[in-house]
């Protein structure tokens, strides 16, 4: 989930977006590993990118997600030593599970 309230250069965007995604992953393999084998062996390794439209917006869904268990990432970026949640991941699981936290939300274009 990226915001879009924020001017983000696509570059920043797609190098936000992997990290995020690699530490769920990473987060998963520790705490999940059943889900991440079936999510692996059913090929639905799905990554979707979506917009949100502020970072209260964004943290919402991640502590939602977080209290369920599901793994999450909050990736931020530091100015004038302020930090703000710019992307946030949430995952792997069923789609099921994940729309509950996602599914009213809009693909990033």
């Amino acid at each position: 989930m990226v915001r879009v309230d924020i001017k983000l250069t696509r570059a920043k965007i797609a190098d936000c977006v992997g990290h995020a995604a690699l530490a769920c992953y990473k987060e998963a393999l520790k705490t999940r590993s059943a889900i991440v084998n079936e999510w692996e062996e059913k090929g639905c390794q799905a990554k979707i990118v979506l917009q949100v439209n502020s970072e209260a917006e964004l943290l919402k869904i991640i502590e939602a997600a977080k209290i369920k268990g599901i793994p999450t990432s909050v990736i931020e970026e530091t100015e004038k030593k302020v930090k703000t949640a710019i992307v946030g991941a949430i995952g792997p699981d069923t789609k099921k599970e994940i729309d509950l936290y996602t599914g009213l939300l809009k693909l990033l274009t």
